[in-house]
């Protein structure tokens, strides 16, 4: 019994994972230079205006690096899902 859950489950989470899209921006070289400039903009903007690293930083740095991105290089970045 435990075991057809578990098979059924598996194949779910196989034919949801097919079902994303990728997000091409994070695999593509072409945008890596400009995703980690603005990371260290993001990361420099923070540690400038002297936000701690605790709780909640993520959410505050995903979200200044999806505005750097879009208004500085034009680009719409979707932040990757967190892992539950």
């Amino acid at each position: 019994m435990l075991q057809r859950l578990l098979d059924g489950w598996l194949a779910w989470a196989r034919r949801w994972r097919r079902t994303r899209l990728p997000i091409v921006q994070e695999e593509d070289p072409v945008h890596q230079k400009v995703l980690e400039a603005a990371s260290r903009e993001a990361h420099q903007a923070l540690y400038d205006a002297g936000v701690p690293v605790q709780i909640g930083y993520e959410t505050i740095f995903t979200g200044l690096k999806q505005k750097i991105l879009r208004e500085k290089y034009g680009l719409d970045w979707k932040p990757p899902r967190p892992s539950r």
